[in-house]
């Protein structure tokens, strides 16, 4: 049977065993040390106790003897982006981990959200069987008003692939997951480490970050509410624009500079995003004189 799951002890104890000391069938015994649905938490916990205490293990290996291979398709941005580096040493640690159980993780690095679509449609036209899942990156918020890409996500759907969006909350298509960054623990995070390191009176400037951002406004929210509380002496300049690349740095680059200008008591300077935290360095070492101050980010 495709898929089922063998076990082994020094006894050589059977599933019919454990069914037969607790006087259930089989299936759900197999079922329960599975992990599959299909039954109450207590009577799953009744069998899986019931299961230690006779010595069980799960025998992997001949279990992934009869699975048939499953393929696991991954999307990022190409490696030379910081901001994933982290990510990328997670799948590909959970990929090793995952071979020896018959899943297979291919990794495709993409250049922008356009080639990421091309991407999409490759594996989506390979039709249902070819892959068993897929994680993506969602770039912007650009996915819920791009037609060509929403399309590609549908199809997955449609064809019952489970598909996975990492950093945005995405609430279509339907049937999507959403993976979103814990973004009220980061602002709150972020405001703890400028209150820790600051005075009680003075000027934070703060990177807006993309203003369609579910994210980046909760994030920002959460940053300006700790702060209020808990160092309500400082005033909070909001830094407007957004940059992913150098040809978008023109307007957070110069509201930078406007901010330095303006206010002479700056004592910390917060990026919300790996792109702003790139420009303002930029800023910040062409204008030694004015940026003596802390600089924290995220991303």
């Amino acid at each position: 049977m495709q898929g089922e799951i063998e076990y082994h002890t020094k006894e050589r104890v059977t599933i019919k065993d454990i069914s037969a000391k607790l006087g259930i069938s089989s299936t759900t015994v197999h079922r329960a040390l599975a992990g599959k649905e299909g039954m109450t938490d207590e009577l799953r916990d009744k069998i899986l106790q019931t299961a230690r205490e006779m010595g069980y293990e799960i025998n992997y290996a001949a279990s992934c003897i009869k699975r048939k291979l499953q393929k696991i398709a991954v999307i990022l941005p190409l490696e030379e982006d910081r901001y994933f580096d982290n990510i990328w040493k997670g799948i590909r640690k959970q990929a090793e981990e995952a071979r020896p159980l018959n899943v297979d993780v291919e990794v495709f690095a993409c250049k922008d959200e356009w080639d990421e679509r091309d991407i999409l449609k490759t594996i989506a036209d390979k039709g249902a069987g070819e892959y068993a899942g897929v994680l993506a990156f969602s770039y912007s918020s650009s996915y819920s008003r791009t037609t060509e890409i929403m399309m590609e996500l549908q199809r997955l759907i449609t064809m019952k692939i489970p598909t996975f969006m990492i950093d945005d909350d995405m609430v279509e298509p339907a049937g999507i997951y959403c993976i979103p960054a814990y973004q009220k623990e980061i602002g709150e995070l972020a405001a703890e480490l400028t209150a820790l390191m600051t005075p009680e009176e003075g000027t934070v400037l703060v990177s807006r970050g993309r203003e369609d951002s579910t994210i980046h406004r909760e994030k920002l929210q959460a940053f300006q509410d700790y702060l209020r509380k808990h160092k309500p002496g400082l005033k909070i300049v909001l830094i407007d624009g957004y940059s992913t690349k150098e040809e978008l740095d023109g307007p957070v680059r110069e509201n930078i500079k406007k901010a330095l200008q303006e206010h002479t008591d700056v004592k910390l300077y917060y990026a919300q995003t790996s792109g702003d935290t790139r420009v303002a360095a930029e800023v910040f070492r062409e204008n030694k004189e004015k940026c003596n101050f802390v600089r924290i980010g995220t991303d």
